[in-house]
């Protein structure tokens, strides 16, 4: 979160990610079109 909080208010270039948050940006991307598409809330 620090990271990103610092590159909103510039003083990083470039927002520092790994591979683990890469996995959870997609999971919780897909948990997303999976609540769309159910109407339910998905719990990850």
């Amino acid at each position: 979160m620090g990271s990103f909080a610092a590159t909103i208010a510039g003083r990083r270039k470039r927002l520092e990610t790994t591979l683990s948050d890469d996995f959870a940006a997609v999971r919780m991307m897909n948990a997303t079109y999976d609540s769309i598409y159910s109407g339910e809330t998905i719990k990850l």
